[in-house]
């Protein structure tokens, strides 16, 4: 009679396991998580956000430097005269990437429930993504009541989620979160030294205490106890300078001169130069550095003000 009491016990468990993975969701990942779309960050290739106002085409490229997110952000607030927009995403980029990989749900609904309860019979958004050659397409419509979470349907299965809003914030709102406004790749803070170069002449500068932001200061390297509150004052807002936009594909930049450069160093040795252009057919500021991969617009009002002042600067 014992032989029969594994064997029995075993059955009883197995039978168990059964009815557990019948019973349960099979989608559900924790708590508050269901999966709606499984994927790998390094794996997607391209997301297009498609909505009344606006469109978000975000596409994965590579060069010499690495990889980046390469943006194209539509604005049609007016219809008949659609607005183009080009840039680099920034850390959002990142973000955005991290929650698509994978994509969570809050919770998976009904499939009988009415569309037009979850406004899916009209979607104010469609979501593609393409991750590893294959794109995977989802409708997006209102907030739930009481939130911003989103309710969305995958086109395919007709699967419907209720999804954290956070999740699509970044398309959402691409225009000003998307963009990477920074023109060096590491932040100029902790910057060990940097070069001035203007019409063939250059001075060297040595950002003294810069380990300590409070008693930080720029101060000639060939000359320490030079007074350097002018070039302290320039080179703090040269360095602020942040990116508008990057150049449209066929816009043409024939015509930008190269008004000055300005070589940052760190302390490992690392060095980045930024180099500052107007360009002749409307005086606009632009500036480059390996990050920007190419001419990116900058605040024209604050570069005309530092050009001005860099005939004093180099008679010190």
């Amino acid at each position: 009679m014992k032989t029969l009491i594994v064997p029995a016990g075993v059955l009883l468990l197995s039978l168990g396991a059964a009815w557990l993975q019948f019973t349960a969701e099979p989608d559900k990942i924790g708590d508050n998580e269901v999966l709606v779309m499984a994927n790998q960050s390094t794996q997607i290739e391209h997301i297009d956000w498609i909505a009344t106002q606006q469109e978000v085409h975000v596409s994965r490229k590579s060069d010499d430097h690495g990889d980046y997110l390469w943006v194209e952000y539509i604005d049609k607030k007016i219809p008949e005269d659609p607005q183009q927009k080009y840039f680099i995403a920034g850390k959002n980029g990142d973000k955005l990437l991290e929650h698509l990989s994978p994509l969570l749900g809050i919770r998976k609904l009904d499939t009988d429930v009415a569309l037009n309860t979850l406004g899916l019979d009209e979607p104010s958004a469609t979501l593609s993504i393409t991750s590893n050659g294959t794109t995977r397409m989802f409708s997006v419509g209102d907030e739930a009541y009481g939130t911003k979470d989103l309710y969305v349907r995958d086109d395919a299965s007709n699967e419907l989620f209720l999804i954290d809003d956070s999740k699509l914030r970044n398309l959402q709102q691409a225009r000003t979160t998307l963009p990477n406004r920074a023109l060096f790749s590491r932040e100029t803070k902790q910057s060990t030294s940097a070069i001035l170069t203007w019409q063939d002449q250059s001075l060297t500068l040595t950002h003294q205490n810069w380990q300590d932001p409070k008693s930080a200061l720029w101060i000639y390297s060939d000359n320490p106890t030079n007074d350097a509150t002018q070039i302290q004052t320039w080179l703090s807002k040269a360095l602020r300078i942040s990116v508008s936009r990057s150049a449209a594909p066929k816009e043409d930049l024939s015509t930008l001169t190269d008004r000055f450069s300005i070589t940052v160093s760190w302390d490992n040795d690392e060095q980045q130069m930024a180099t500052y252009a107007q360009l002749a057919s409307d005086k606009s500021w632009w500036a480059k550095t390996p990050s920007t991969r190419g001419y990116v617009r900058v605040s024209g009002r604050t570069l005309d003000s530092l050009t001005e002042d860099l005939p004093t600067l180099f008679e010190q």
